[in-house]
Order: structure tokens, then sequence, then C-alpha cells
């Protein structure tokens, strides 16, 4: 088992676990954050962003319907099944490249994995293909957030450091979306 110190976990990197990453990156802290999926969560990936990008596509096929209300003549809106799709994948793709690249702005390393707390002082991450890997961290931040499955309950934020930590706020995706 590989072994790595740092001095703080971040477990789960949605909105409010990328912020505390993000935030002890600019601090100057060592800083690793894991997740199972993606960068950005459920509210980045399947939740907040990719429901407000098919809104704005509503929204605009609305103004389009009512465009002769203000003197403007136009054909009624088509939908492209396939070319709206396509507009939601770029708007996620964009969003979750530049949490990416925030991280790499300020120095916050990412692995994907299931993390869990092996000790006072320790987080195992279980990689899907690799064999676990074991750190040590003098912090560490669990922000669980939402779920794409409901087969699993839902866990509650552990932090686990004889430094206190002020956590995220629990509506951050509110807040950031």
């Amino acid at each position: 088992m590989a072994s790595i110190n740092v001095d703080a976990v971040v477990i789960g990197a949605g909105p409010g676990g990328y912020h505390a990453a993000i935030r002890l990156g600019q601090l100057g802290k060592n800083v690793v954050c894991f997740d199972r999926d993606e960068v950005g969560g459920v509210c980045l990936n399947w939740g907040c962003i990719p429901t407000k990008a098919l809104l704005h596509v509503g929204e605009i096929t609305r103004q389009i319907d009512h465009a002769s209300e203000i003197g403007i003549k136009v054909p009624k809106a088509e939908i492209d099944r396939e070319g709206v799709a396509g507009f939601k994948d770029k708007v996620v793709k964009a969003n979750v490249g530049g949490v990416g690249q925030l991280f790499k702005a300020n120095n916050v390393t990412f692995a994907y994995g299931d993390a869990s707390f092996a000790g006072k002082n320790k987080v195992s991450l279980k990689r899907k293909t690799a064999r676990p890997t074991s750190t040590r961290r003098r912090r560490s931040s669990s922000r669980p957030g939402a779920r794409r499955s409901t087969s699993k309950p839902g866990r509650t934020t552990a932090t686990r450091s004889s430094t206190p930590m002020t956590p995220c706020s629990s509506n951050a995706c509110r807040r950031t979306c």
C-alpha cells in the first residue's frame, strides 16, 4: 500500500469539497481531494448546471415563440435533441474543466476512488483499478454532498482534526450554482 503525507485531505469534490480544497491550496497547504466520481459532484455533472443549461434552451425557445409580440416574425422554434444534449455536455465540460484548472493553479491533487477514515490521522483510498493508497493528514474535510444513487444511505459530514476547521456552508451548492 502506497502512503503519502499531506497537510489536508478533502473527501468529496462537489461544490463544498472543491471550494474547501482550493481555499486550502490558496493558503499554502499540501492538499489532496478524493472523489469516487467526477470533479464538481452531482451539481456540476448531473444536477444544477445541466439543468440550468436545459432551462436556458427552454427560455430561448419561449422567447422565439413570443417574438411576434414585440414585432419580430420568426418561424416556430424546432428542437434538435442531439444539439441540445451537445450544448448541455459542452456547458458541463467547461465547468468541470474550470474546477480542474483551479485545482492545478492552487496545487490541489485530485484522485478518483472511495475514501474512508482509517484512523485519527489516516485516510484510505480504494481506487477502482489499483491497490489501496494510505494518506496521512493533519486536517481533513468530508463533503459527501448529493448522491446520484439512492441505494446507499446518506453520509454525515466527518471532520477529524486536532486543529478546528471551518466547514463550508451546507447550502454551498445553492450559493455557487
